[in-house]
């Protein structure tokens, strides 16, 4: 799950917004490949943690 929030003002040419990915900060896999039967191993690559981001914008 992923959220988003914007504040904007009244004139909107300012903005904030803050943002945060995989909100749960759930671990899991992205992707899974298995080649156990061809003498090789699994490969599984892990999904992004818990990130967050501010944006500020300002419109002249």
């Amino acid at each position: 799950a992923n959220a988003r929030v914007t504040w904007r003002n009244e004139e909107e040419d300012l903005s904030i917004a803050l943002e945060v990915t995989n909100l749960t900060d759930e671990y899991y896999f992205y992707s899974s490949f298995d080649q156990r039967n061809n003498n090789g191993g699994r490969i599984a690559t892990p999904a992004r943690p818990r990130e967050w981001a501010i944006t500020l914008r300002k419109d002249f």
